[in-house]
């Protein structure tokens, strides 16, 4: 029996960040394996289709981009008709829909459309946070003493955008889809408390697992000689926007630099608070101190040159896929107890956990992780015993396969 899915990233996993492209990717992995011929769709920055070992990525270009959330949802009709195209180009008896966050409103218009030629299509979504919660996220994490007025108001127009027009469309996608996927409590808790009608059997735990991989970037990471005395270096790894609290990470760095430690810091990754976030390092005179590569094509690489891995998020909904990917590496971690991070780790036997939005509690604990090496190498051998032993491929393929037996 010949069975196709469509995984749908809403951006490409591999020519743009994001943690739902990387999600995708992985999820598309786990598909191929229980005999899926798998689509990947998702916006790039030109229209092709490019094959890959398990799947075949089907980008497009988002006339919408400049509309944000609103050009994202008018958007999800590309997918649709490019699905239907596709599924009639691969007939198949059973086929499958699994779409990242709120994109899975192309899946459940995808369903519409085959049923009325009476073709069946399972639909999942993965979930990992609400845009309620989300840009709840933002506001807290954009203060205006950091960023200026201009931007503190356009992130809480956001906010209110996201519960006026996202929330509505994500009730409608929770209520209509098959299951809802998920991956920490702390996501099925937020989605069970906002969206009262989800029934609590239709929201889906299921292992989890990441994959390391390379992506397209003009950026490159290229590793330098290793010297036994040097210094540590400590980075940060993520889509920059005000969630994930970049600036209390900055002002806990130069509260270190004050105290006379001596480290590398690079914070790599895009996002919209990218340039914010480098005027801010500036006023807090760290403008030759803290490196803002942007965008990287390989966080393997990045991490290899790495002794601390910081991600200082005020909001995350679910845990973090970049903190997995420091786990897979083994290298000490430092973060917050914010939302489902916590589910990932003990304090100070796997990582450093403090509270979010403390810059004080983020250099006392930065300055011991940089003083201490032992402490650091503990951490780096538990937290890579422990991925290994709680994140599989096979838990989370079994996971899947269970959820589509349902």
């Amino acid at each position: 029996m010949k069975k196709l899915a469509f995984v749908i990233s809403g951006k490409s996993p591999i020519t743009i960040p994001g943690g739902l492209g990387a999600y995708s990717y992985n999820v598309a992995k786990i598909l191929h394996s229980l005999n899926y011929q798998v689509f990947i769709l998702g916006f790039s920055t030109r229209e092709e289709m490019v094959d890959l070992e398990f799947a075949t990525l089907v980008h497009f270009v988002n006339p919408y981009d400049k509309l944000l959330g609103l050009g994202s949802i008018i958007a999800a009709s590309f997918f649709v008709a490019r699905m239907e195209a596709l599924a009639g180009e691969n007939p198949a008896e059973e086929i499958v829909v699994f779409s990242a966050g709120i994109w899975g409103i192309a899946g459940i218009n995808f369903k519409k459309k085959l049923a009325k030629k009476n073709i069946p299509v399972k639909t999942l979504v993965g979930y990992f946070t609400t845009h309620k919660h989300e840009y709840h996220g933002h506001v807290i994490g954009a203060p205006a003493k950091d960023y200026g007025w201009p931007q503190a108001l356009f992130i809480k127009t956001a906010y209110l955008f996201a519960r006026l027009v996202y929330s509505p469309v994500e009730n409608k996608l929770l209520t209509a889809t098959d299951t809802v996927v998920v991956h920490y409590e702390s996501t099925r808790n937020i989605l069970l408390e906002e969206f009262k009608q989800l029934k609590r059997e239709k929201v889906v735990k299921v292992p989890y697992y990441i994959e390391l991989y390379d992506r397209q970037s003009e950026v490159r990471f290229v590793k330098g000689a290793s010297k036994p005395d040097a210094i540590p270096t400590v980075t940060v790894i993520c889509r920059q926007d005000p969630r994930k609290g970049i600036n209390t990470f900055l002002k806990a760095v130069r509260l270190v630099r004050d105290r006379g430690v001596s480290f590398n810091c690079t914070i790599a990754g895009s996002g919209v608070f990218l340039q914010q976030n480098k005027r801010l390092a500036e006023k807090l005179g760290l403008r030759d101190f803290v490196s803002f590569p942007g965008f990287v094509d390989s966080v393997d690489k990045a991490l290899d040159d790495t002794e601390i891995y910081v991600l200082p998020s005020v909001e995350e909904g679910s845990g973090a896929i970049s903190l997995l990917e420091a786990m897979k590496k083994g290298v000490a971690i430092l973060t917050t107890l914010c939302d489902g991070i916590p589910e990932d780790f003990n304090n100070y036997e796997t990582g450093v956990l403090v509270p979010p939005n403390h810059p004080k509690e983020m250099a006392d604990a930065l300055e011991r992780l940089i003083r201490d090496k032992d402490l650091r190498q503990r951490l780096s051998d538990n937290v890579r015993r422990n991925y290994h032993e709680r994140f599989s491929f096979e838990q989370m393929k079994n996971g899947i396969q269970n959820t589509l037996d349902r």
